[in-house]
């Protein structure tokens, strides 16, 4: 949506320039320019919204990731040392 938006000022700026220069009828110009400028208002309204997600969907990836490291960490014990016991409890006593 980012790039599009840079490509509809851009195409913007070329159908006012056909405009001036006589290329394209001032009934063209006016259709065309009405949906680019609707097109970036839809564009204005959802990029912010869109954004969020994208960063949670970031943020949920990075919780899985930590999570799967701590499974492998926690699923391979081969010994039970006073710290991984104090890890133990306390996340019991979190979650209780």
């Amino acid at each position: 949506m980012t790039k599009r938006q840079s490509e509809l000022m851009s195409l913007f700026k070329r159908l006012y320039e056909d405009n001036a220069l006589g290329r394209i009828p001032d009934e063209q110009y006016r259709i065309l320019s009405n949906e680019y400028i609707a097109e970036q208002e839809n564009i204005k309204n959802a990029l912010p919204e869109l954004t969020d997600r994208l960063q949670d969907l970031k943020d949920s990836t990075t919780n899985f990731d930590r999570f799967l490291d701590n499974a492998h960490k926690y699923t391979e014990i081969d010994e039970l040392t006073p710290e991984l016991l104090h890890t133990f409890i306390k996340r019991i006593l979190e979650i209780a």
